[in-house]
């Protein structure tokens, strides 16, 4: 019992930020069940989730997928494992025994690749190359390339599954793929699943400046992912995407750093709340008006708002009612 109440510590804190509280509520639940399972080794259970999450694409009412959320749900399970020479066997036992249990299980070889890499990039870290400790490249590799033959040996059965792609993506980062062998893998997935945003945001981090691409080539991919995504989401992915970049890399200096441009990514956000009109949505969209000077936008926002201020948006505390007191007119310009 006490191991599965320090699992669901962890679960708890590498929950994925609030939408709304109901979304929260159910995205921890759905995690925390995925973990338990994972813990049990109830994997026939498990198997029965990913077939049906993956078939219904069933979304939470912020827009995110219920198969990425059955995912993190294991890897927040395995979080401390991954970075532990104690624990990793165990944790790796796991994984394995669900594999041989179930040969043609698509979730039991994405998950313990997932683990692979997610082993990998604690080893080598997010620093640049010439900053990594040159004891952490042996390790780095030698797992990554153990999370390329584990998804490669599955590929006929598992790239079903949209997260096959995404972690493929991540794996062949690491690997330093040629951007054209890349830019293949990234189409197959794209054709494959269009609407999946973790295949988008596996991709982001390669054409990044620091590793294989430039600014422009992630101004090209987000309108990319607006052609592939029209039908569904509008122009929403273009929001998600730089949103992404804002949590990951940029901050609040998004605009700055990137080639992101407020009038799309305005468009964007409008497309996001006509469809997905949760809390979570409508606040980081009011926060992003404000971090690219739009009183008008952001105003219009926060009448919508009124005092429903999602804490885990507004950081540094205060910044709610910074923004909300410029954006209607009785504060200085942020």
């Amino acid at each position: 019992m006490y191991k599965i109440v320090a699992m669901l510590l962890t679960i708890s804190a590498l929950a994925p930020a609030a939408a709304s509280a109901d979304e929260l509520e159910e995205r921890q639940a759905t995690m925390q069940q995925v973990a338990i399972d994972f813990f049990a080794q109830n994997f026939t259970r498990l198997d029965a989730m990913e077939d049906e999450l993956r078939r219904t694409r069933r979304r939470t009412s912020s827009g995110i997928w219920y198969l990425d959320l059955f995912y993190a749900g294991i890897e927040a399970s395995v979080a401390r494992d991954v970075r532990s020479d104690d624990t990793w066997p165990a944790a790796a036992a796991r994984f394995q025994r669900w594999a041989q249990a179930f040969p043609n299980s698509r979730a039991a070889h994405i998950a313990y690749a997932r683990a692979l890499i997610s082993r990998a990039w604690f080893y080598r870290g997010a620093a640049y190359a010439d900053a990594v400790p040159p004891e952490a490249w042996a390790p780095f590799r030698r797992y990554a390339r153990l999370a390329a033959d584990e998804l490669s040996a599955h590929k006929a059965a598992a790239d079903v599954d949209p997260m096959w792609y995404a972690t493929m993506l991540d794996v062949a980062r690491a690997l330093d793929w040629p951007k054209q062998n890349f830019r293949d893998l990234l189409h197959e997935a794209m054709t494959a699943e269009p609407d999946f945003y973790p295949t988008y945001f596996a991709a982001l981090p390669y054409l990044l400046p620091q590793w294989h691409g430039s600014l422009r080539e992630v101004e090209s991919f987000a309108d990319e992912a607006v052609v592939a995504t029209r039908q569904s989401e509008g122009t929403s992915m273009y929001a998600r995407i730089y949103w992404y970049l804002s949590q990951t890399c940029c901050g609040d200096e998004i605009f700055a750093r990137t080639l992101d441009s407020w009038p799309k990514m305005r468009a964007a956000f409008d497309d996001m709340i006509a469809r997905y009109p949760d809390g979570w949505n409508v606040n980081n969209y009011a926060r992003f008006a404000c971090l690219a000077g739009d009183r008008a936008t952001a105003k219009r926002l926060f009448l919508r708002l009124g005092d429903a201020a999602m804490t885990e948006v507004w950081t540094p505390p205060g910044l709610f009612e910074r923004c909300r007191s410029w954006a209607t007119g009785g504060g200085r310009p942020l």
